[in-house]
């Protein structure tokens, strides 16, 4: 199936994603656990499962989604609690992951468009570094991409056997984050469009067989879940009162300066500091008004489930009272979740731009040094955004394949956006990121080269 150059170069992301899933977070690796964060919590939770057989950290409830917990307990019950034995299956699994991004290039567009992803998603900080720690990136990223898979093999070939994995890989999705359920209604809608040359009868049968293998994945969790909060309906993750309450607040605190943190997003705190030096550039982080109220609810002897539900109904209000904010909210989040993701090794552990060099950071480094930096990665970045962009124009025509990345690309964005906006949660968008901008990119080169040909062509000789 694939051409004997195409298969050395598979071999050679292969080996290169090892190579620099270790070098990136090398620093994390024969290293315990950092202190607080989620890793710690997941590791809690791992272990519980196998001492106590119980979804709990340290005995105490916890409402996560239930997928990478797992995946760490069956690392644990077989290799025991090392941490590194964690590590390492990650790293293997990031550069499978390295593989497959390279194949779906090859499937979507071309050999070079493949090799061209594989191998930048292979050297890739954003998705390196997440090996080396305990959180759920690397499992993401992989699933996002068998996912894609799944979904195009169901199209291209219209058998019932790749709706049923196409819905699977999406069940277990939701159960590692739970964002991702909302893709389920455009998925059906893009499978209608795309069917339309079969009987009706069967196109049914095959989105049934979708939904079937989505809810047969999530049933055991959501009945758990509905014994476990018998005063609630069926559900994944009993937190949107939470989340939309989070978002309700940093609408309040952040709306009077909100230009300000506009800026700050957009092109660097490191810039903002200087022009506006009056303003809290961490108050999109602050979330102690959300946690007073919370507080104060849990002191009035409110359980999770209550305090959940009250937060909600309070939210939805007060973001229906002010439609305003909400916007402005969601077009910053739109911001921080597409920002570049840069190198922890190289910037002391900060992982995304909005504040490198900000607050007093690296200042032995001279300004222009800094200023030309940021201003370079930016710009690189916000044109590799701009080529995705240009992929919706480019192959508007083509729904039996692209559109499932654009799609997927669209859905995860207004979804997260909606709540928040942190730009690691956007890694798993990153491999489709490449694979449209290096087409749209050698698109728009092929293109200027056919011109440039037909010109030089066309200009007679001179005798």
């Amino acid at each position: 199936m694939f051409s004997r150059r195409f298969k050395i170069f598979l071999a050679i992301i292969f080996f290169t994603a090892l190579a620099s899933g270790y070098f990136w977070p090398h620093q994390f690796y024969f290293q315990s656990l950092r202190g607080g964060g989620d890793e710690v919590l997941y590791d809690h939770i791992a272990t519980d499962l196998i001492e106590k057989g119980t979804f709990t950290t340290q005995g105490r409830p916890v409402y996560i989604e239930p997928l990478y917990p797992f995946f760490l307990a069956g690392v644990y019950t077989v290799f025991g609690h090392h941490l590194d034995a964690v590590r390492f299956i990650q790293l293997g699994i990031f550069a499978l992951t390295a593989v497959l991004i390279a194949i779906l290039g090859w499937r979507l567009f071309s050999e070079r468009v493949g090799i061209a992803a594989g191998a930048f998603s292979a050297v890739y900080w954003g998705f390196a570094n997440m090996t080396g720690v305990l959180l759920r990136e690397t499992l993401s990223i992989f699933l996002m991409v068998v996912l894609a898979h799944a979904l195009i093999s169901a199209t291209v070939t219209r058998k019932t056997r790749y709706f049923l994995m196409a819905g699977a890989v999406l069940g277990f999705y939701i159960l590692l984050n739970a964002i991702i359920q909302y893709f389920i209604l455009p998925a059906l809608i893009l499978y209608f469009c795309v069917l339309r040359g079969l009987p009706f009868k069967q196109i049914v049968l095959r989105m049934a067989v979708f939904v079937c293998a989505v809810i047969f994945v999530l049933a055991p969790w959501m009945v758990r879940n509905h014994i476990y909060y018998q005063h609630d309906g069926a559900f994944i993750v009993p937190r949107t009162g939470q989340m939309i309450a989070l978002r309700a607040s940093l609408m309040e605190t952040l709306w009077p300066n909100m230009p300000k943190y506009f800026f700050g997003h957009a092109f660097g705190y490191y810039f903002a500091e200087k022009i506006y030096p009056d303003f809290d550039t961490r108050a999109f982080r602050d979330f102690s008004l959300f946690n007073s109220r919370v507080k104060q609810l849990q002191n009035q002897g409110y359980d999770y489930a209550e305090i959940d539900a009250k937060l909600l109904d309070v939210s939805i209000q007060y973001i229906k009272e002010h439609p305003q904010q909400y916007a402005a909210m969601f077009l910053l989040d739109i911001i921080s979740f597409t920002s570049p993701i840069i190198p922890q090794r190289i910037f002391g552990g900060n992982s995304f731009m909005h504040f490198t060099f900000a607050e007093g950071r690296f200042s032995q480094v001279p300004t222009w040094i800094k200023t030309t930096m940021l201003i370079t990665v930016r710009f690189i970045w916000y044109m590799l955004l701009g080529l995705v962009l240009f992929a919706f124009v480019q192959f508007r025509n083509r729904m039996k394949d692209v559109w499932w990345l654009l799609s997927l690309c669209m859905v995860v964005t207004i979804a997260y956006c909606s709540v928040h906006g942190i730009p690691r949660y956007a890694l798993p968008l990153h491999p489709f990121y490449f694979i449209l901008a290096i087409a749209s990119a050698f698109s728009i080169w092929d293109t200027i080269g056919h011109r440039c040909t037909k010109t030089v062509r066309m200009t007679p000789k001179l005798t």
